[in-house]
């Protein structure tokens, strides 16, 4: 085997892989989001629960609303990944067959990449802002029960 063989098979597996974490990393945060809003939402209509502050109730409530913004930031995120895979294996199916792969088939490949990346940017930075903002709002909601 060439080294050149050898690095190719190399890179192949690990893109795979990275392919595989990403899908997993997405899999777990959408779940994190939904965790979020349920949390939010059962907090919220249970028969005893009372907001302490307003600003607690506005905290909790945004939290909640970034979430679900968030979780459909995942969803676009996930549909545009898989866009994305299947674009990515047309073209190499039409290079190992020795085919020319028209320019703007690689460009619109490259673009829907780039828009996946920054979906997944924007997304993590939505959820990490929901679950800031529910901390912050639970910490308002008990604040006076926290003894130091």
């Amino acid at each position: 085997m060439s080294g050149h063989q050898d690095y190719h098979e190399r890179f192949v597996r690990w893109q795979q892989v990275t392919i595989a974490e990403r899908g997993s990393v997405l899999g777990l945060l959408i779940a994190a989001n939904i965790a979020v809003i349920g949390f939010s939402i059962s907090t919220i209509l249970t028969d005893n629960f009372h907001f302490r502050t307003i600003y607690a109730a506005r905290f909790i409530g945004g939290a909640t609303i970034i979430a679900m913004v968030s979780l459909l930031l995942f969803l676009i995120t996930s549909l545009n990944r898989l866009k994305d895979l299947r674009q990515t294996t047309a073209i190499a199916r039409k290079r190992s067959k020795g085919e020319d792969v028209p320019k703007k088939e690689e460009d619109d490949n490259e673009e829907t990449g780039r828009l996946t990346h920054q979906l997944i940017r924007w997304s993590i930075g939505f959820f990490s802002l929901a679950a800031i903002t529910l901390i912050t709002g639970l910490l308002i909601q008990v604040w006076d029960k926290i003894q130091f």
